[in-house]
């Protein structure tokens, strides 16, 4: 379910979308694997219609997910050595084109609040948009123990997200960065601070 909402609302060029089902399949595997994320989701009638997911070990999991994005591509690579070109060249232009990383502390790089995503179909129904706030709150506790603060992002031009964000998260500060396909604006909150 989570995958199918994934797809259905991050836009065709956000990377997991050109990458395909299989790398968004293992993505969410992984974090269900990962016993130092948690995923938080509301419903309405048996349908997931929001999730928010929360990393307090960022790190390791970015570490594990990159080995496990070798084994997809490995797999698609017997499957059709075409497909393999495709998303290398997908891959490689993300990790080229993003290079510059934002300059988070390395003491709060494990806390993130990493996708949100709210079904368009549910965000005129107050009380969806409400339990995605609910939802949204959840990740922000299940990062609120840590002293060192927590951070998320957004597409620059995702209007909705960077006010979402910036109304719920109460970031402290942001870094723009150039990013693929498009900038990225990395909000940061700093346990202890006022935003």
């Amino acid at each position: 379910m989570l995958v199918r909402l994934h797809e259905n609302c991050m836009g065709e060029t956000e990377m997991s979308n050109k990458l395909g089902s299989v790398f968004i399949e293992a993505f969410y595997r992984q974090i269900t694997n990962h016993s130092t994320s948690e995923i938080n989701v509301a419903e309405k009638g048996g349908q997931i219609f929001c999730f928010s997911i929360a990393f307090n070990d960022y790190f390791t999991f970015t570490k594990n997910i990159n080995k496990t994005f070798l084994q997809v591509l490995l797999k698609v690579l017997l499957r059709s050595p075409i497909e393999f070109i495709e998303k290398t060249g997908i891959l490689l232009q993300y990790l080229f084109r993003n290079s510059k990383k934002p300059d988070i502390p390395r003491a709060m790089f494990d806390f993130h609040l990493g996708v949100m995503v709210l079904d368009p179909e549910f965000s005129k129904q107050p009380a969806c948009v409400n339990s995605f706030i609910k939802v949204f709150q959840q990740s922000i506790s299940f990062l609120k123990n840590h002293k060192s603060g927590y951070w998320t992002s957004a597409y620059a031009s995702n209007e909705k997200a960077t006010n979402f964000i910036r109304n719920f998260a109460r970031p402290n500060y942001e870094i723009v960065i150039p990013s693929y396909p498009e900038d990225k604006i990395y909000f940061c909150h700093m346990e202890g601070e006022s935003a």
